[in-house]
């Protein structure tokens, strides 16, 4: 019997050693493998507002189509890679608001942004790291005329929020060879795929508001990382307005403004902003954006919209103890026992 549950904890035993040296392709080519190479990874940091501490690369064989996750920083500027040609993309993937699809096929590897519920005030993310500029930064005008009323939001438009940071680099062709004498080195120039806009609007009766909120039409929820294509459905970007003296101001990010239409012609761009007035009453006013320069996607635009005058609300609302009433009652004291 002691014989037999030794050669039973011995049989387990193999076993576990067998499971333990065991790993999948992909996990131990990211170490030391005999059939892989070191590869050097040289990332220009320099344009980055913002330096993650790893950087993710999706690679593809271009042999059997298979993706090979890899990550670098700059503490560990290398990977290990089989033997091969192989295409890549480099990019960020620590965002809390950008998520990616399409992970498996090069060509289709996307970034994008969830859609959101229409959210309450004090819900809208209205910050994210990227650089800010204002007034006296070097940017594009856009000019936003006021609409005679309210426009409605598409209701087939996404309602989606603001991403922080996505930074994109590709390589087209990558050759790993057996060659020992061959030292590889892959050199890569991430670039910012954010667009900002800086919102401007000088208002009077900025006293009467609570908090302002606005929307901004006919922007792109995404792009695909190989050609930094912008995704052409259409979203409309929510984000929170900052009250300064005389004015309200916002910096919006994006993934860029749809400056086509589908079936052609040109996409007309409107800001419509929510205020919030003290009375809990709520005062709507639409912008319609005209031109919107077709540039780089990430260039900044300067958006400065017409004034806004703000009357004041009909009643305060609330009700409850007016303490400023002059025809109160005589004192009188109460003992308390």
């Amino acid at each position: 019997m002691g014989d037999r549950r030794g050669y039973i904890f011995s049989g387990l035993a193999v076993a576990l050693l067998l499971l333990l040296g065991g790993c999948r392709k992909e996990l131990c080519y990211e170490e030391y493998h005999p059939h892989s190479r070191r590869v050097m990874v040289e990332v220009d940091y320099a344009q980055m507002d913002t330096v993650p501490d790893e950087m993710r690369i999706n690679f593809y064989s271009l042999e059997t189509g298979e993706e090979l996750t890899r990550f670098v920083s700059p503490k560990k500027p290398y990977v290990d890679l089989p033997v091969g040609r192989f295409r890549g993309v480099l990019f960020n993937d620590n965002s809390e608001y950008v998520s990616l699809r399409r992970e498996d096929d090069y060509t289709e590897i996307s970034a994008f942004l969830s859609p959101l519920t229409r959210a309450q005030y004090n819900m809208i993310y209205g910050g994210n790291p990227v650089a800010r500029m204002g007034d006296n930064g070097e940017a594009e005008d856009v000019y936003g005329a006021i609409m005679e009323k309210p426009q409605p939001i598409d209701p087939s438009a996404q309602l989606i929020g603001q991403p922080d940071y996505l930074y994109v680099a590709k390589q087209d062709t990558l050759e790993v060879t057996n060659d020992p004498t061959l030292q590889h080195i892959l050199r890569l120039y991430p670039e910012n795929q954010v667009s900002l806009c800086y919102i401007k609007a000088e208002v009077t009766g900025l006293e009467y508001v609570q908090q302002v909120r606005g929307m901004l039409t006919n922007v792109s929820p995404g792009v695909r990382l190989h050609d930094l294509k912008r995704d052409p459905y259409t979203a409309v970007v929510m984000f929170d307005f900052k009250k300064e003296t005389g004015c309200i101001t916002a910096t919006v990010a994006s993934f860029g403004f749809l400056i086509n239409e589908e079936g052609g012609g040109t996409a007309q761009h409107i800001i419509n902003i929510e205020f919030l007035l003290s009375d809990n009453s709520v005062y709507r006013t639409s912008f319609q954006l005209n031109p919107v320069p077709d540039t780089e996607p990430h260039s900044l635009k300067k958006i400065i919209l017409d004034p806004i005058t703000i009357d004041a609300p009909a009643s305060t609302g609330g009700g409850g103890f007016d303490v400023g009433i002059d025809d109160w009652l005589d004192e009188e004291t109460i003992p308390v026992n």
